[in-house]
């Protein structure tokens, strides 16, 4: 615990302007994904592909494991880089 606890406070010294939490996976493409299909995230909902939680984490950019990445892909039948994009972070 001790180990997380000096992490995350080292993060947080690293990256202040972005409150220590680091987002270089991006889920715009997922919006584009979407939106040339017609479907929105509360379709997904309602067809129990998402969660509403998980369309919050989406359009924050927090992480995700790759079972949800794997579960999206195959629900939407796409590859991990139609729908995240590695964006590097600039300091």
């Amino acid at each position: 615990m001790i180990i997380v606890t000096f992490l995350s406070t080292l993060v947080k010294c690293i990256y202040p302007k972005i409150g220590g939490i680091i987002h270089m996976i991006s889920f715009n493409p997922l919006k584009e994904v979407l939106e040339n299909r017609k479907l929105t995230q509360y379709e997904l909902i309602e067809k129990g592909i998402l969660t509403p939680a998980e369309t919050t984490r989406i359009n924050s950019n927090h992480n995700f494991t790759l079972n949800f990445i794997n579960r999206l892909c195959k629900a939407l039948d796409c590859q991990p880089s139609d729908i995240i994009e590695y964006l590097p972070d600039d300091p």
